[in-house]
């Protein structure tokens, strides 16, 4: 049956639900054009910053602003929301040159709570956040017309949740780093099960 080949192609896809620039240079502080400091991971020499905003007794970045980060004299990206001591704090807007953005909340500069992310790929991450990946309950969302709501854990579907495919059969049940595995059952189109039992590395076993 064709359906259950494109649940056991798709059953293997790995989603990394996390958004990385650069290979990281140096952490460290960053003084804008304003004079204000702002931290700035992957800092190499040479790059520069502007800040809108305000600046606190340390002069370091503090309240609403927007900032524009510039490494190798080429836009990096630019932040619009709030800052506290010279990080990202609260709510805010992250723009990267690639075409990715974030909105949502911010602890220390990490992406912690909730937010959406957007790739220039077309997909759409929308829930928790920890330690600056997905973690928690979310929704991700393909250009393709797939999506999968349920568990995140270190950027990837962990746990149980629900995987729809744009023709209509769906997925249901356990998965590990991305894959289905575990307990799982398949529907198809008309909610008729179509495979119900155990799942191991996107395969479907009996």
């Amino acid at each position: 049956m064709r359906g259950k080949v494109i649940l056991t192609l798709a059953a293997a896809l790995i989603l990394a639900v996390a958004c990385t620039t650069a290979v990281a240079a140096a952490d460290g502080w960053l003084r804008t054009n304003s004079g204000a400091l702002v931290w700035i991971t992957g800092l190499q020499a040479g790059d520069s910053a502007t800040w809108t905003g305000g600046h606190n007794g340390q002069d370091r970045a503090d309240g609403q602003g927007s900032m524009q980060y510039y490494s190798k004299g080429k836009l990096a990206y630019a932040y619009d929301g709030t800052m506290k001591n010279g990080k990202y704090n609260g709510t805010g807007t992250m723009n990267w040159a690639g075409g990715h953005s974030y909105s949502g909340d911010y602890v220390d500069g990490v992406r912690v709570g909730k937010g959406t992310m957007r790739w220039a790929s077309g997909n759409v991450y929308e829930g928790d956040w920890a330690n600056g990946a997905a973690n928690g309950k979310g929704l991700i969302k393909f250009p393709n017309g797939n999506s999968f709501e349920g568990d995140f854990a270190n950027g990837q579907m962990n746990g149980k949740g629900v995987y729809r495919f744009a023709n209509g059969y769906r997925y249901e049940g356990d998965v590990v780093d991305g894959a289905f595995h575990g307990y799982g059952v398949a529907y198809d189109p008309s909610g008729k099960v179509v495979q119900k039992g155990r799942w191991q590395n996107g395969k479907f076993v009996g």
